[in-house]
């Protein structure tokens, strides 16, 4: 069974572990960046035998009603299964609750999660500069119904 739920600092190495393993799509994580997250409640992990196997970061911006996706991976040995999807419901229904508009990311244009998004609901709305690569940013009206399922 999955379990979806707030990180907590137990769970920093394991989440800096999942992130490290995937440095081409992440990017180094940096630990404290985990660590503000998880302290200011902004991770969720996913859960499976009490073994952490995904997470997503975002954030909430102040001033505006948007909330900002940032860091999201499952470990490649349970992907396909809904976990990813999981992730984003919870933090679209967080989200939600707490009356925000829209949910939006950037993600590399040669990334293979650029489907998952889509998939999802997400809508490229323009392509930008980013340091090494041009970034997809998509965004996601926190009302609207999903489509699909993933």
């Amino acid at each position: 069974m999955i379990l979806i739920r707030k990180a907590i600092i137990d769970d920093l190495s394991a989440i800096k572990k999942l992130a490290d393993l995937e440095t081409e799509t992440l990017g180094f994580t940096i630990q404290s960046a985990i660590l503000e997250g998880i302290q200011m409640g902004y991770v969720f992990v996913a859960e499976i035998d009490g073994k952490i196997v995904g997470f997503q970061q975002y954030y909430h911006r102040k001033g505006d009603l948007q909330t900002t996706l940032y860091r999201k991976t499952v470990s490649k040995d349970f992907r396909s299964r809904g976990i990813g999807t999981k992730l984003v419901d919870a933090v679209v229904s967080e989200a939600r609750e707490l009356g925000r508009e829209v949910l939006v990311l950037k993600c590399p244009v040669d990334n293979t999660s650029n489907e998952f998004h889509k998939h999802y609901g997400f809508v490229l709305v323009r392509i930008e500069p980013g340091k090494k690569r041009e970034l997809n940013v998509y965004e996601y009206k926190i009302n609207q119904k999903r489509k699909a399922t993933v």
